[in-house]
C-alpha cells in the first residue's frame, strides 16, 4: 500500500503552492500597492551589477556622423543596436567584444525592430528577422547563428516602400509573425509577407515570396491622396509606440498626443475598437499642480500578471494608469476579494472576456523622488514588467538617475506568524486550509545614478549619460528551482556610455548577504520585521539548500559558503518558533477535576479526545514554504516533452538541472531529519508559583504541558512526512537520471501502450506520491533490467538503484527482478532450443518461487505471463496470477490477474493438440485447468466460470470435468437460457436419476418454447438416463422410468395427432395442430378434444392402445371405418398396391396389440370387404388378387400360425362375426362362394410359404387342410376341383411346408429331422411387451 504519509505531505505542498501562487508572490499582488516606501540606503534590493563599455570601434564611428543616429536593445538575441545615419551595427553585449556592421541601406536608417518569422516562410537557419526602416523603404534581413554563436544577417530580397513615411518603432505578433509598425503620420501598418503571387505562378515554375505594406488604420484621406498633400491638410499625430498582447490578440498604439488606440486582431485583420485620451486622464486623476505631461510608454500585462488590468500607461511624471478591456473588475476590488489564482473558475472566466473598449481601472502618482520638491520628475524611458517599473529621470544636466520601482510583502495585519493553519479532528488527522489574512503590499523605491565607473572608488561622469533603452534580459517563467516567491529579475540599461546590468535582490539574497557578512541581531530583526518569521525561516532553509546561487555567481554554477549554511541554520532554529494548540474556547474554563473539554472529559495520562487546532511554527510552515518553492519547477510539469505515446520522448528538465534539484532536496531533506527529533522537545517543569489551590495549579500546569507536548508531537509527524516527501522526490529525480541516461525513448516503447499513455499524461507531482505513479516507475525499471543481458551489469545496475532511489526500489524489488532474471533465460533458452523442455521449466518453476514472495512489487504483470505462457509454464502463470490478485486486492489488480490467466486459459481450451508449439499440451493444459477450478478465490471462482462458458461448447465442456457445489450454482444461473446445461452436467457425472428429473421438467415445461419433435427428443434422452440410472442399482429410477415411458407414449399420439391434423388441409385443423404443437396435454384431452371430434380414427386407437382401455364394439367400429375408407378410395382411382401399403403400416402400428389389432376379425373384415370388392366390380377393374390379405398380416409382423387359425376359424364357424355389434354390414360365410374365396386366399398364402420357406406344415395347418379338403369335395363350385388338386399337391409328405402355431409359449417339436415351430417369436413378444 502507498504510504499514506508522502500523500498527506504531497497535499499539503498542492495547497501550499497554490496559497504562494496567490498570496506569496509581490508579482501577483502589485494592483493591491497603496503606499510607496523609500528603500534604506543600506539595504537596496537594486543593485548594479556589472558595466559594459561600448566598444572604442563603435564610439570612434561617431566621429563620421553627419545626419541622425539611434540606438535601442535586442535582448532575444543579447545584441544593442546602433544606427549612424545609413550604417547599422550590432554588437553583443554579453561578451562586449562581437560588433557586427551592416551597410546595405542607402537612406538613413530610423528604427529597428526583432521578431520571429511567420513558419514556412523561410529557411530553418533563419532563427529572427530584422527589420530595418528607413524614410524610403522597410529592409526584412534575416538573422542566422553559427554553431560558436557568432551572427550574421542575410538578405531576403524583401522590401517594402513607405511613400516617404517614416516607421518610428515596430512590433510582432510571438504566434504568427506578423508585422506591425507605427509610423509618424498617425498610421499603423501592417507588413504582409510570405505570399503567393498569382502572376508569379504563371510567369515562373516555383512561388515567389512577396511583401507588400497595408495600412491598418485608413481614413478618406490617407487612403486616396499620397503623403505630401496629406501633410498639407491635415496635421499629423505621429505614433510613437506599439505593444502587442498575444495572450488577448489585441494591439495597443500610442499617438505624440497620449491617444492609446485599441485594435483586434483576427486572423488576417486588424480591427480598431477604441480609444482613450489618456493624458487627459492623467491630469484629472493626480492631484499634482504640473499640467503639463507627456505619455512616453504603454506596456501590456499577462494573464498570469492579473486578471483585471490589461494596460499600463507611463507619464512622463512617472505616473501610471491602469486601464482594462472589459467591463468587470477594479483595482479596489481585488483589494478587498483578493486576486485571482491562475488556474481559479474566476480566472478561467477573465480569459473568456472579450476585449472591447478600453476602461480606466486604476491611477498610482509619481513616486517619491530626492529633490522632487524643487523639480517635477522629468521621466523619458520607463518599463514596466511584472510588478516592477524602472523609469529614468532626467532632470539632471549630465546623467539620469535610474529609479526602480518594485511591490514587496509586509508581514499580514493579523497577530498570526503563520500564513497556514491546519484545523484537526482527533489525534493525528489533518485537513489543510489556507489563512485568507492578505499581507501588506507597498513599492519600494530606489534611486540609482546612471554613472559610469572606471575605477572601483571613483565615478567618472561622462558628458550627456543618459538612458536610450531599458529592458529585462531574465527568466521570469519559473522554470528554474527556487526557494523565493520571486524569480531572479535582471536588467539591461543602454546608455550612450556603457550597458549597465542591474539585479533585484530577493529576499533570500538580503538574508544571504546579512548572514556573509556576520549575521548580527539588528540586521536579522531588520530582516524579520520587514518580511516576518516564516519568510526568514524559508530563506534559511533555501541558503541551506544551495538552490538560489548568489547574485554574483548566476552566470556559474558554485557552491554556498559553509559558514553561510551554518549560519543559516542557527538561525532556523532560533527563529522557528513553537507550535500552538487550541482547545477551543479557554475563557469560561473552570479548572476543577473532570472538567469536560470540548465534550470530553480529561483525564492526566491519557490522550486527549476532543476537538482542536493547531497552529503550526513560523519553521514548520516555513520548511512547506520551502519545499514547495523548490519543487515548483517541476512538481505540475509533465514528465515528458510529448503528449503523443507514439512520439519521440525525452524528459522535460534537463539531467544536469534534475541533479542539481537532487542534491538540494537531499541537502533540504537531511536538515530536516535533524529537526524531527529536535522539535519533540520535553516541556519544562511544572510550576508551583501560583496563589491557586494544589488541585487547580496541578491540573492547569497538567494542560499546559499535554497541549505544549502534543503540539510538538504533531509538528513533528507533519515534518516528518515532509521529509519522507522530500527524499522521495530526491529519489524520483534521480531515477529519471537513470532512465534518461539510458535512453527514456526506448525504454517507454519496450512497454505497453496503456503505460504510455499513462506515463506521457503524468506530472511530476503524480509520480512522486501517487500509485499510478509506483506502477508507471515500476513497469520502466522493467523495461531497465530487460535491455541487458549482462548479469554482472544487471546485478549492479540493481545495487545502484537500491543505493539512490530506495522508495522506488528496495530489497523485494531487487528479489523481483531477480526472479525476472531467471523467467528470462528461461525464455532465451526456449527461443534458442538449446536444452530440453524439462530445464526451461524447472528455471520457470525457480523464478516462480523467487517471484511469488514479492508478487506485489510486479508492476507490469502481463509482460511477465506473456513470458510465461510462452515457455509453457502455464500452471506457474496461474499461480503467480492467483498470488498477486490476493496480494494486491484490490479491483484493478484482480482485473489484471484475472485476465492474464485467463487469456492463457483461452488457448489452451481452444486449441487441440499438435496445432501448438508447447510440448505436451494436454498435460499443461489439465494441470492449469485444475490449479484455477481448484483455488480458493470465490471472486476468481465466479469469473472463471463466466469467462470459461462464454468460450462455447469447449469451454462448458470443460466446466463439467470439474464439478462443485459453486459451480452448480452458477449453472443453475446460466440454466434459465441455456435449458440443457444442468442436464447435461448430471449426465456428465453420472448423476443420471438427476439428468432424467430436469429433462423431464423441460419436456412438460409450458413455459419453454420447444416444438412438439423437441418435447419427444427430451423425453426420449430422459429415458435413456433413467434406465442408465436403473442399470446402477438406483432405486428412483425404477418408478421414474415407468412414469417417464408412459409420458413418452403419450406424447407420441399427440404428435401422431398433430400431424394428422395438419395433412388434412383444412385451416380449423390446421390451427387445432398449432395449438398440440407447443405444450404437452394429457391422453384423455387428446382423445376427447383432438381425436374423436376430428374423426382421426388411427389415432383413437392408438389412444385406446395407450391407455389400455379394452372395447371391442369400439374398436371393430374404428378399424371398419378405416378399412372402409381406404376401399372406397379405390374407387376414386387409387392403386390397390398403396392401400395394401397403407394398411400394412396401420397394422405395424398397432400389433401385436390385441387390444388395438383383433387378427381374426381383421381378416374376417379384409376378405369380406374384398370379396364384395371382386363381385361388384366392373369389367374395367381389376380383380384383387387372392392372398393378399394373408400377405398383409405376415407384412404387419403376425405369425403364420395365427393367420392360419384366423381362416380355419372362419371356415369353421361361419357366422363367426356376424351379428356384432361394431356397425359394420352383417356378413356371413356360409355360402359356397364365400368359403371358396376364403379356401384360395388360404391356398395363395400356403402356396406363398412353401414357395419361401420349405418348412413342413405344422398340426393346425394340416387341420385347416383337411377342412378345406372336406369342404371342397361336397361343392359344385366350378373351381372347387382344381383348388382340390393343387390343395392335394400340398401333403405333408411332399410339401416342405412350415407353418407356426398360435398356442404362445409353446416350444419346437422334432418331426423327423426338422423342427415344427410354434408360440410367437421372440422378437414379437418383446415389441408387444415394450408396447403395453
Amino acid at each position: 500500500m502507498f504510504p499514506d504519509r508522502v500523500v498527506d505531505a504531497a497535499l499539503r505542498l498542492d495547497s501550499v503552492l497554490a496559497h504562494d501562487q496567490g498570496f506569496g508572490g509581490a508579482g501577483v499582488l502589485w494592483e493591491l500597492a497603496s503606499e510607496y516606501c523609500v528603500a534604506d540606503s543600506g539595504r537596496q534590493d537594486f543593485i548594479l551589477r556589472r558595466q559594459v563599455p561600448l566598444p572604442q570601434a563603435l564610439m570612434e564611428q561617431y566621429t563620421y556622423l553627419e545626419s541622425k543616429c539611434f540606438i535601442g536593445l535586442l535582448p532575444e538575441i543579447h545584441r544593442a543596436w546602433f544606427t549612424i545615419d545609413t550604417r547599422l551595427f550590432l554588437w553583443n553585449y554579453a561578451d562586449g567584444l562581437d560588433l557586427y556592421p551592416f551597410e546595405g541601406a542607402d537612406q538613413i536608417i530610423v528604427s529597428v525592430g526583432l521578431f520571429k518569422p511567420r513558419p514556412g516562410v523561410f529557411v530553418e537557419d533563419v532563427r529572427y528577422i530584422l527589420l530595418v526602416s528607413t524614410p524610403v523603404e522597410v529592409l526584412l534581413l534575416g538573422v542566422c547563428f553559427a554553431a560558436d554563436g557568432a551572427l550574421t544577417l542575410v538578405p531576403t530580397e524583401m522590401s517594402v516602400p513607405t511613400d516617404g513615411v517614416s516607421m518610428l518603432n515596430i512590433a510582432g505578433t510571438k504566434e504568427d509573425g506578423r508585422i506591425f509598425l507605427a509610423a509618424r503620420d498617425g498610421s499603423l501598418y501592417e507588413i504582409l509577407y510570405g505570399e503567393t503571387s498569382l502572376w508569379s505562378n504563371l510567369l515562373r515554375s516555383g512561388p515567389l515570396r512577396r511583401a507588400r505594406l497595408v495600412n491598418r488604420s485608413p481614413s478618406l484621406g490617407s487612403t486616396i491622396l499620397p503623403s505630401s498633400i496629406r501633410a498639407t491638410f491635415w496635421s499629423d499625430d505621429p505614433l510613437l509606440d506599439i505593444v502587442v498582447d498575444d495572450q488577448r490578440s489585441v494591439l495597443y498604439t500610442l499617438a505624440e498626443s497620449g491617444r492609446v488606440t485599441l485594435y483586434c486582431l483576427g486572423q488576417k485583420s486588424c480591427k480598431r475598437l477604441d480609444c482613450a485620451d489618456t493624458a487627459t486622464h492623467a491630469k484629472r486623476s493626480s492631484s499634482t499642480a504640473v499640467k503639463s505631461r507627456a505619455i512616453i510608454g504603454i506596456f501590456t500585462i499577462p494573464e498570469e500578471v492579473s486578471s483585471v488590468v490589461h494596460l499600463v500607461v507611463v507619464s512622463s511624471l512617472g505616473e501610471r494608469l491602469y486601464y482594462s478591456t472589459t467591463k468587470t473588475g477594479s483595482v479596489m476590488e481585488i483589494a478587498h476579494a483578493g486576486p485571482v489564482l491562475k488556474n481559479s473558475p474566476s480566472h478561467a472566466m477573465s480569459r473568456a472576456d472579450i476585449p472591447r473598449f478600453l476602461r480606466l481601472v486604476g491611477f498610482r502618482p509619481s513616486p517619491p523622488l530626492t529633490g522632487v520638491e524643487l523639480s517635477h520628475p522629468r521621466v523619458h524611458r520607463s518599463l514596466w514588467s511584472w510588478g516592477g517599473m524602472i523609469l529614468s529621470d532626467a532632470r539632471d544636466a549630465h546623467f539620469d538617475t535610474l529609479v526602480a520601482i518594485f511591490p514587496e510583502l509586509r508581514p499580514g495585519h493579523s497577530n498570526s506568524t503563520s500564513l497556514f493553519s491546519a484545523p484537526r479532528t482527533g489525534l493525528g488527522d489533518a485537513h489543510f486550509s489556507l489563512s485568507c489574512d492578505l499581507p501588506s503590499v507597498r513599492e519600494s523605491v530606489t534611486e540609482i545614478p546612471l554613472s559610469f565607473r572606471t575605477d572601483p572608488q571613483q565615478v567618472v561622469e561622462r558628458y550627456h549619460s543618459r538612458a536610450w533603452a531599458i529592458a529585462e534580459c531574465s527568466r521570469v517563467s519559473g522554470s528554474e528551482p527556487s526557494t523565493s516567491t520571486e524569480n531572479p529579475r535582471d536588467f539591461i540599461v543602454l546608455t550612450n556610455t556603457a550597458i549597465h546590468l542591474y539585479s533585484r535582490l530577493r529576499p533570500i539574497d538580503m538574508l544571504r548577504n546579512i548572514l556573509s557578512v556576520g549575521g548580527s541581531d539588528p540586521d536579522i530583526r531588520w530582516f524579520i520585521q520587514h518580511y516576518g518569521y516564516v519568510e526568514c525561516c524559508a530563506a534559511c532553509l533555501g541558503i541551506i539548500a544551495s538552490v538560489d546561487r548568489p547574485i554574483q555567481d548566476r552566470a556559474r554554477p558554485g557552491e554556498v559558503d559553509g559558514t553561510v549554511i551554518e549560519r543559516a541554520k542557527q538561525c532556523f532554529r532560533t527563529c522557528s518558533g513553537e507550535p500552538e494548540l487550541n482547545l477551543g474556547d479557554m475563557g469560561n474554563f473552570d479548572p476543577s477535576p473532570g472538567t469536560s473539554l470540548g465534550g470530553h472529559q480529561f483525564i492526566a495520562g491519557r490522550p486527549s479526545t476532543s476537538q482542536y487546532l493547531i497552529r503550526y511554527s513560523p519553521g514548520h510552515e516555513a520548511i512547506s514554504l520551502c519545499l514547495a518553492r523548490v519543487l515548483r519547477c517541476i512538481w505540475t510539469s509533465f514528465l515528458t516533452t510529448s503528449r503523443d505515446p507514439n512520439g519521440f520522448q525525452s524528459f522535460t528538465m534537463p539531467s544536469s538541472m534534475m541533479r542539481g534539484l537532487r542534491r538540494s532536496l537531499l541537502s533540504m531533506g537531511e536538515f530536516l531529519n535533524s529537526l524531527t527529533d529536535s522539535s519533540l522537545r520535553v516541556s519544562a517543569d511544572i510550576s508551583t508559583e501560583t496563589t491557586s489551590s494544589f488541585q487547580e495549579k496541578l491540573f492547569v500546569q497538567l494542560l499546559k504541558k499535554r497541549k505544549a507536548d502534543e503540539a510538538r508531537r504533531l509538528e513533528a509527524e507533519s515534518i516528518e512526512s515532509m521529509s519522507l516527501l522530500c527524499f522521495r522526490s530526491a529519489e524520483a529525480l534521480s531515477l529519471l537520471c537513470y532512465l534518461e541516461d539510458n535512453r527514456i525513448h526506448r525504454l517507454l516503447g519496450a512497454v505497453s501502450i496503456d503505460l504510455r499513455k499513462e506515463f506521457v499524461e503524468m506530472r511530476f507531482g503524480e509520480l512522486v506520491a501517487s500509485e499510478r505513479g509506483e506502477v508507471a516507475v515500476g513497469a520502466l525499471i522493467e523495461s531497465l533490467f530487460a535491455s541487458y543481458d549482462d548479469a554482472y551489469i544487471i546485478e549492479s545496475l540493481g545495487e545502484s538503484l537500491q543505493s539512490q532511489c530506495p522508495s522506488f526500489f528496495g530489497g523485494k524489488d531487487a528479489i523481483m527482478h531477480k526472479g525476472l532474471s531467471l523467467l528470462r533465460q528461461a525464455v532465451q533458452l526456449r527461443e534458442r532450443q538449446e536444452t530440453s523442455s524439462e530445464r526451461i521449466l524447472e528455471l520457470a518453476e525457480l523464478s516462480l518461487a523467487t517471484l511469488e514472495p514479492v508478487v506485489s512489487r510486479i508492476f507490469d504483470l502481463p509482460s511477465v505471463c506473456g513470458e510465461l505462457r510462452s515457455i509453457g509454464a502455464v500452471p506457474a502463470l496461474v499461480r503467480l496470477s492467483l498470488r498477486y490478485a490476493e496480494e494486491k486486492n484490490t479491483a484493478e489488480g484482480n482485473r489484471v490477474a484475472f485476465a492474464c490467466i485467463f487469456e492463457a486459459l483461452r488457448a489452451l481450451i481452444l486449441s487441440s493438440e499438435g496445432s501448438s508449439p508447447i510440448d505436451d499440451i494436454a498435460k499443461i493444459k489439465g494441470s492449469a485447468l485444475r490449479l484455477a477450478f481448484e483455488s480458493t478465490n470465490l471472486r476468481f471462482l465466479d469469473e472463471l466460470y463466466r469467462f470459461v462458458y462464454d468460450l462455447g461448447p469447449l469451454g462448458i465442456d470443460e466446466l463439467f470435468s470439474h464439478p462443485s457445489k459453486r459451480l452448480e450454482v452458477f449453472l443453475e444461473e446460466k440454466s434459465t437460457t441455456n435449458k440443457d446445461l444442468m442436464w447435461k452436467y448430471y449426465a456428465r457425472q453420472s448423476r443420471f436419476v438427476e439428468a432424467a428429473m430436469i429433462l423431464t421438467r423441460l419436456a412438460n415445461d409450458e413455459t419453454c418454447n420447444f416444438s412438439l419433435e423437441e418435447r419427444l427428443n427430451l423425453l426420449s434422452t430422459a429415458m435413456v438416463n433413467s434406465k442408465a440410472g436403473y442399470s446402477q442399482g438406483d432405486v428412483m429410477a425404477r418408478t421414474q422410468l415407468r412414469e417417464i415411458s408412459d409420458r413418452l407414449d403419450v406424447a407420441r399420439v399427440q404428435l401422431k395427432i398433430r400431424d394428422a391434423l395438419n395433412s388434412s388441409g383444412d385451416a380449423e385443423a390446421v390451427e387445432a395442430a398449432r395449438e398440440l404443437d407447443g405444450i404437452l396435454l394429457d391422453l384423455s384431452t387428446l382423445y376427447n378434444s383432438y381425436a374423436r371430434p376430428w374423426e382421426l380414427w388411427s389415432c383413437e386407437l392408438e389412444s385406446l392402445r395407450c391407455a389400455g382401455y379394452r372395447d371391442d364394439s369400439l374398436i371393430r367400429r374404428l378399424w371398419s371405418r378405416i378399412v372402409e375408407r381406404e376401399f372406397q378410395s379405390l374407387s376414386q382411382g387409387r392403386s390397390f398396391e398403396s392401400v395394401r401399403d397403407r394398411l400394412a403400416g396401420l397394422g405395424k402400428e398397432f400389433y401385436p396389440s390385441d387390444l388395438a389389432f383383433p387378427i381374426a376379425w381383421l381378416v374376417h373384415l379384409l376378405e369380406s370387404e374384398s370379396l364384395h370388392k371382386n363381385s361388384s366390380r366392373s369389367a374395367n377393374s381389376p380383380e384383387l388378387p387372392a392372398g393378399w390379405v394373408a400377405r398383409v398380416m405376415h407384412q404387419v409382423g403376425v405369425p403364420a400360425g395365427d393367420v392360419v387359425s384366423a381362416y380355419h376359424a372362419l371356415l369353421e364357424n361361419q357366422d363367426l362375426f356376424d351379428g356384432d355389434d361394431s356397425g359394420t354390414r352383417s356378413f356371413s360365410w356360409g355360402s359356397e362362394a364365400s368359403q371358396v374365396h376364403l379356401i384360395q386366399s388360404l391356398e395363395a398364402w400356403l402356396q406363398d410359404l412353401w414357395k419361401l420357406s420349405g418348412s413342413r406344415i405344422d398340426g393346425s395347418a394340416l387341420q385347416a387342410l383337411a377342412l378345406c379338403r372336406s369342404r371342397l369335395r361336397g361343392m359344385s363350385h366350378p373351381d372347387a376341383s382344381s383348388i382340390l388338386a393343387r390343395l392335394e399337391r400340398l401333403d405333408p409328405v411332399h410339401t416342405p411346408v412350415s407353418l407356426v402355431s398360435t398356442q404362445t409359449g409353446a416350444t419346437a417339436v422334432p418331426t423327423g429331422n426338422r423342427m415344427l415351430l410354434s408360440g410367437r417369436s421372440s422378437a414379437t413378444n418383446t415389441r408387444e411387451k415394450s408396447r403395453s
